[in-house]
């Protein structure tokens, strides 16, 4: 259903957050601290570079926000960080990032003004947002990340960063939120397609909280991370009139049915053929069983119709799980 999500997970989350009221959202919902209620839009500033680090080449900040914090002339960075898989060098990278934007700062301040007692550095917010199917067991804490940190209390170098793992909310938590960070969550949580339809109905008839930019970005969201024809189908929902959006899941829902009969019966044929082909009972078998794990009753019986000019009466009762007198009665009715 979804697109090869090790690259467009991170593109596409990096396009959605870039929205200062989408990203503000997401801290106003998903953060628990008292610093963000004086976080305004307005107040905040996308920082326009890339903080690559030498030692990790291949890899970059996502999205480093700047912002000033209520009245206070308080320069304040948020660092968001998106991962599709697990990162044990996490609270690592993100020291050397936090270094790189302090480093960055300091270019910008004379010597002499960094020696006075009033000269302080900006604070820095890790945020690392995950949505990969294992748990995150990456320690949040950065002095854990240092042997026998315990034995050293107080005096080693230390911070905790914010983990926001996608798949470990509720689904009805999402849902009472409302809100466009929630509906994203709520999406990306690791789910089939039909649950992502009915997930997708429930956003169009109750997240009516949603303003038409956030729906534009929701659909965007969706174009970015799905297969074409399934985000076609997830669009449409959206812009579903309320009243229809039951029906049209159930007609989406019944060709997904249909579509997994269809792949049944060709994996049955497919079986059934390179057992034929191969012309050795090992082969038979190995076909046999390919086609019987996706076939049904009706397709035992047609797979038994196929064999009784090949097998025996009892071994094609073994091998299609049929009972014995079926075999004969379509023995007696075909052969004779």
């Amino acid at each position: 259903m979804k697109k090869d999500i090790n690259n467009i997970h991170d593109k596409s989350y990096k396009t959605l957050f870039s929205n200062k009221e989408i990203f503000l959202n997401l801290i106003h919902q998903f953060t628990e601290n008292e610093w963000k209620k004086d976080l305004q839009a307005d107040q905040l500033i996308l920082v326009d570079k890339s903080y690559i680090l030498s030692d990790y080449e291949e890899l970059e900040a996502d999205i480093v926000y700047r912002a000033n914090m209520g009245n206070k002339e308080l320069i304040f960075y948020v660092l968001l960080e998106f991962q599709s898989s697990v990162d044990y060098s996490m609270p690592i990278r993100l020291l050397f990032y936090m270094i790189e934007i302090w480093r960055d700062v300091l270019k910008e301040v004379k010597n002499e003004a960094i020696k006075k007692k009033d000269f302080m550095l900006p604070a820095i917010i890790p945020i690392v947002a995950y949505n990969g199917a294992d748990k995150w067991h990456v320690p949040t804490h950065f002095k854990e990340k240092i042997k026998e940190y315990e034995r050293f209390g107080t005096t080693l170098l230390d911070f905790e960063y914010i983990l926001l793992d996608v798949n470990q909310y509720n689904k009805e938590e999402l849902i009472e939120k409302q809100s466009i960070a929630s509906a994203i969550f709520l999406l990306d949580q690791k789910i089939d397609v039909e649950e992502y339809m009915k997930r997708i109905a429930t956003i169009t008839k109750v997240f009516s909280k949603l303003t038409v930019e956030e729906k534009l970005e929701l659909k965007n969201w969706i174009k970015n991370t799905l297969q074409d024809e399934v985000a076609k189908q997830a669009i449409e929902i959206l812009d579903t009139n309320k009243k229809e959006v039951d029906g049209m899941v159930a007609n989406i829902t019944r060709t997904i049915e249909e579509m997994k009969e269809a792949a049944k019966f060709k994996g049955l044929q497919e079986g059934k053929q390179e057992g034929l082909q191969q012309g050795r009972q090992e082969g038979l078998q190995a076909g046999l069983q390919e086609g019987l794990q996706k076939g049904r009753q009706e397709e035992k019986l047609e797979l038994a119709k196929a064999l009784l000019d090949i097998l025996d009466n009892e071994m094609i009762a073994q091998k299609t799980k049929l009972p014995l007198d079926v075999v004969q009665d379509l023995r007696r009715k075909y052969m004779n």
